[in-house]
């Protein structure tokens, strides 16, 4: 079994009140049997940190099944809006979604602005990705430069994929600085607008036993951010009680 990056799908972005939006394929189709993973990056409505399932939904026009990995909402003053909220969902795609398609993300209520990036995989015939764990890690900055530091680590030796969803309540156009060994996903911003907020992250395919995620960006913003390591498993084959591996925060 192998995991391998395919390439940018495209990225998408809304800067008008709604509960939501569209963004169009544009650089990478995705084929039937490969993964997509999207990130979503949107103004928060929830007042509580933490995964308030703030996106309802995610659909393409192909017609696949999307579930959410992680998402996690900064609200540092606890009022709508101050922050930032993150999200990362995946499909295993049983329908193709070719260039000029659209991924569409649905809200739990209406919110300006949002963005998005998206990235296709492929994986072995019959396969999917699943967290290694139950739990992702996630991490937030108040006020700061960066998105600061979040691993995994104490894992069985595997291969996987580490990909870590950030988000920032800012109006920029800089990209990561990316951590020894990952690879960028496509930026964007909701729009160029002091109110806007960015999405940004970054992603490694590697045999380990942990991943260290800790880019570089000095732009200042409430920040989110969610980290997550999933494993390729066949779905034709039954899953072992307790050959999920545990978490070990840094």
């Amino acid at each position: 079994m192998a995991i391998t990056s395919k390439g940018s799908m495209g990225v998408g972005a809304d800067s008008s009140s709604g509960s939501s939006y569209s963004m169009t394929t544009a650089t990478t189709a995705l084929a039937a049997g490969n993964i997509a993973l999207l990130v979503s990056v949107s103004d928060n409505t929830s007042t509580v940190d933490g995964d308030n399932s703030e996106i309802t939904r995610v659909t393409d026009s192909g017609g696949n099944t999307w579930t959410k990995l992680a998402e996690y909402t900064n609200s540092p003053t606890a009022a709508v809006a101050d922050g930032v909220t993150v999200s990362i969902w995946l499909t295993r795609a049983t329908a193709a979604v070719a260039i000029g398609g659209t991924i569409t993300i649905t809200f739990v209520s209406n919110r300006t602005d949002k963005c998005c990036s998206a990235w296709a995989y492929t994986v072995a015939t019959n396969s999917t990705l699943t967290k290694a764990t139950n739990t992702p890690v996630t991490s937030e900055v108040n006020g700061a430069n960066d998105f600061g530091s979040s691993a995994f680590s104490g894992l069985a030796s595997l291969q996987r994929l580490y990909l870590r969803g950030l988000g920032k309540e800012a109006n920029s156009l800089t990209d990561l600085t990316v951590s020894s060994g990952f690879t960028l996903l496509t930026l964007n911003r909701s729009r160029n607008n002091t109110n806007a907020v960015m999405v940004r992250g970054e992603f490694r395919v590697n045999t380990s036993t942990g991943e260290t995620s800790n880019p570089a960006c000095a732009v200042s913003g409430d920040t989110a951010g969610v980290f997550v390591a999933l494993e390729e498993i066949n779905e034709e084959l039954p899953v072992m009680h307790g050959s999920r591996h545990a978490l070990s925060m840094a």
